[in-house]
């Protein structure tokens, strides 16, 4: 209750609101539709991902030098990443938007379509794979087979999405929450 309450409001809820704001700064300013010049976007992408990386490379080694102790990566050590981090984002937003801009992305429009649909699909393919319920592979994935699952869960969202596109307007959770929003059935199948 201390850490979804107080702790909250303390240490994540400033950086969540933060961040919220700096997202629809971006939106504003044209960054997240892809409406800047490909320069601008190379340069934030080199930008951001070299200085959060310089950042958070400055914080482990600062952490490594204190050897861990809790005194200094509780209260200091953390904080070169929780700084480096905003400018990672910025980077990899730069990035997507770069490629999108030089890679015909309508394959990630299609899942973005079904962003709904295919977290609560991502949710029941992660719970299976990792709790209890399923295969109960928490905590004995290795950071290289993580790495495959996840590209595995991608490929499987980008072929889902796009074959159900093609046959259907919305995703099925996206039309359910559009019926219980505005009251009357969208059209569904296409």
């Amino acid at each position: 209750f201390k850490m979804e309450t107080f702790i909250f409001l303390i240490w994540m809820g400033w950086r969540t609101l933060a961040m919220m704001m700096m997202g629809m700064g971006l939106l504003k300013l044209g960054m997240l539709s892809a409406s800047l010049s490909k320069k601008i976007y190379g340069i934030l992408a080199i930008f951001g991902v070299l200085t959060g990386l310089l950042l958070i490379s400055i914080g482990i080694q600062k952490n490594f030098d204190s050897n861990w102790s809790v005194e200094y990566a509780m209260f200091f050590g953390w904080q070169w990443n929780y700084i480096g981090s905003l400018f990672m984002a910025i980077g990899y937003i730069a990035i997507i938007m770069l490629l999108s801009k030089v890679i015909k992305m309508n394959l990630m429009a299609k899942v973005g379509r079904l962003a709904f649909t295919n977290y609560i699909l991502m949710t029941l393919i992660c719970t299976t794979l990792f709790y209890g319920h399923g295969f109960g592979f928490f905590g004995s994935v290795d950071r290289v087979q993580q790495l495959v699952i996840v590209a595995a869960i991608w490929v499987v969202l980008l072929i889902f999405s796009y074959f159900w596109s093609n046959q259907f307007y919305y995703g099925p959770i996206e039309w359910l929450w559009r019926y219980l929003t505005y009251g009357n059935k969208p059209i569904f199948k296409k």
